[in-house]
């Protein structure tokens, strides 16, 4: 009969095998009389381990064994273990060390509170431990105590980190506002002073053609301004202010829409307006290399929280131009077949982004939602893109959903199965992260806060006519020839329900 105790080292998120584990275990045909001087030497030892020839049969508890050394019906002192055992009216319950705690305090739980064996924790086929269950819930309710505390410590970090956001959100909206006021004066007189440039031109040529020839200490002076240069560049000059001041005014005016503050409930937006915005503010990354198509299609008024899908788009836009930048620079293939195809490739590729926008609309029988993820392309079942200027008709016999459809494709490369695995496991609300990623907050706004969807494809089927846009000008049907297209690139779609 040997009586071992493992104190080990406890943490919060630790499996059964970080709680004292007993090791107390008799042969069958020991006498209880055996058992009574171990359990004075360790008190805190909670039964003893059956065994016979090292094959575990059973346990018998420390409570239930005083109970019967109590009784007037059993002399246990001279009775085998063997029998002793056969009393046990329960099974014992026996949890693997590697079980976390907490699901082992939920199967403790299951049984009758009037149980009061100790817990057997299996560590291979022929080892076996004892577990007292009175640690095993002290050890439950601190690890949810301690959850509860973290929970409540990202809570307040949260709150203020939004509560900092929305200051400088306000800080910046107040900024722009202020900026828009000296711009607007400047633009509303650079208008007049524009026409009154114009106005003095002709009025000088005309003095000209009555003055000839003109004075000698006029023509000095004509030579010494040279004045047909400023009569050539000073229009230049003012229309270039112009553009300096719309310019600035568009960064103001899309500084106000990216930094709108939600208010309580949701609100009617323009989500080209958004999408516009946030374009022109990321215009300096993008420095001409990579090209921008907009295909915006007719869209209602949508109610949502705008200032939060701002940040899922520039979230989203920001993530494509990263990863074309990096594309960019990254080496080219260094054989010549390879160098061959790709030379042939880049003459007529650039990397581009495509916004796609339109009504979408879903028929189904039943109510079933998309994965958050899917790869390749996959479409729901009988779902219909309607052209702009006709209306869906209604199919009474299924279920029919309408929704607001934001496509983000790039042409980049496309995500490997570890990346797809990485962005399910983002997206996936059972596996909380430690620090929460951009994407994984885009997906908690669209489908927490708006009851839509966010899906994920890669690769896409990337048309040649997608890099011939222009992007100054959006486009208002989206292309539709995706046909012997090469697969590449990585599409993220955004489901917005119409309300």
């Amino acid at each position: 009969m040997a009586c071992v105790t493992d104190y080990r080292l406890f943490a919060i998120d630790a499996t059964l095998d970080a709680l004292p584990l007993h090791h107390f275990e008799g042969q069958d045909t020991h006498l209880g009389g055996d058992v009574v001087q171990s359990f004075e030497q360790f008190p805190r030892c909670p039964g003893i381990i059956v065994v016979n020839h090292h094959q575990f049969c059973g346990i018998i508890g420390r409570i239930q064994f005083l109970e019967w050394m109590l009784s007037s019906h059993v002399d246990v002192l001279s009775t085998p273990l063997a029998l002793l055992r056969r009393m046990q009216q329960t099974p014992p319950l026996i949890l693997p060390i590697s079980m976390p705690i907490q699901d082992a305090a939920q199967q403790l739980l299951t049984r009758s509170p009037l149980n009061d064996d100790p817990i057997v924790v299996q560590i291979d086929a022929q080892t076996y431990r004892l577990l007292d269950r009175q640690v095993l819930l002290r050890a439950a309710w601190q690890i949810k105590e301690m959850a509860i505390r973290l929970q409540c410590e990202r809570m307040h970090i949260q709150m203020i980190q939004t509560e900092k956001m929305a200051s400088l959100g306000r800080l910046v909206n107040g900024v722009s506002h202020e900026i828009l006021d000296p711009v607007g004066f400047i633009w509303g007189n650079l208008c007049h002073v524009s026409d009154y440039t114009q106005d003095l031109i002709q009025l000088i040529q005309r003095y000209e053609e009555q003055l000839v020839p003109l004075p000698p200490p006029l023509q000095e002076l004509r030579e010494e301004v040279e004045l047909d240069y400023l009569c050539h560049d000073l229009p230049k000059a003012i229309a270039s202010i112009q553009s300096g001041a719309d310019r600035l005014k568009k960064l103001a005016t899309s500084l106000q829409t990216f930094c709108y503050i939600d208010e309580v409930y949701p609100k009617p937006a323009d989500i080209h307006r958004c999408l516009d915005s946030i374009v022109f503010l990321l215009e300096t990354k993008l420095s001409g290399a990579i090209n921008v198509v907009r295909h915006y299609g007719n869209l209602p008024p949508i109610t949502c929280y705008i200032g939060q899908l701002n940040q899922v788009f520039t979230n989203i836009i920001s993530n494509a131009v990263n990863a074309l930048l990096d594309q960019q620079e990254s080496p080219l293939p260094s054989d010549d077949e390879s160098a061959t195809d790709s030379g042939d490739r880049v003459s007529t590729h650039q990397s581009c982004i495509t916004i796609t926008t339109q009504v979408w609309t879903q028929h189904f029988e039943d109510d079933v939602p998309s994965p958050p993820l899917q790869s390749p392309r996959p479409k729901p079942p009988s779902s219909t893109i309607f052209p702009q200027n006709k209306q869906p008709t209604a199919t009474p016999a299924l279920c029919q959903h309408r929704w607001v459809s934001i496509q983000i494709a790039n042409n980049g490369p496309e995500l490997s199965p570890e990346q797809l695995q990485a962005i399910h496991h983002a997206l996936a609300n059972h596996h909380p992260a430690e620090k929460e990623t951009s994407l994984s907050l885009s997906y908690r706004i669209v489908t927490e806060k708006h009851n839509g969807k966010l899906l994920v494809r890669s690769p896409i089927e990337w048309a040649a006519d997608h890099d011939d846009a222009s992007s100054s000008s959006p486009s208002s049907q989206p292309s539709t020839n995706r046909s012997e297209t090469p697969q590449q690139g990585t599409e993220f779609q955004i489901l917005l329900p119409i309300q």
